[in-house]
């Protein structure tokens, strides 16, 4: 039996009446987040993430660089064919790349390359990135 609710104000109920208790959840996860990090930090996937986080501007950009020949159309033209569901083993990959990638890296350089790049450039000298 339709209830007869008018349209913009249910909009506005939903989306601005259920924004405290989205905003506390959110700072829940958050807390829970920085509780747990500590610990996450003593385990070897807990170094992998602290690594990737390390290499954020190269790991994004290397993201973007190995996933846009995939799903674009001038390449391999995939960007409508997967669902959701069906693109979590390509998301998945590019997170193992990361995690993988970064800490081999950081074992043997102080910064990512881009990171470095970007940090010579702010300083007007190349820096030493040698471990």
């Amino acid at each position: 039996m339709p209830q007869h609710f008018p349209l913009r104000a249910m909009g506005m109920l939903s989306h601005y009446g259920a924004s405290f208790e989205h905003l506390l959840m959110a700072a829940g996860y958050a807390a829970a987040l920085v509780l747990a990090t500590p610990r996450l930090l003593e385990t070897k996937i807990g170094a992998r993430i602290e690594a990737a986080g390390k290499l954020a501007f190269s790991n994004y950009l290397g993201t973007t660089v190995l996933m846009t020949p995939i799903f674009n159309g001038w390449g391999l033209g995939l960007f409508d064919r997967f669902g959701p569901l069906t693109q979590l083993p390509f998301v998945l990959l590019g997170w193992a790349l990361m995690l993988a990638w970064s800490k081999w890296w950081l074992d043997r350089y102080r910064r990512g390359p881009l990171e470095w790049l970007w940090r010579s450039l702010m300083e007007w000298s190349l820096l030493t990135n040698r471990r």
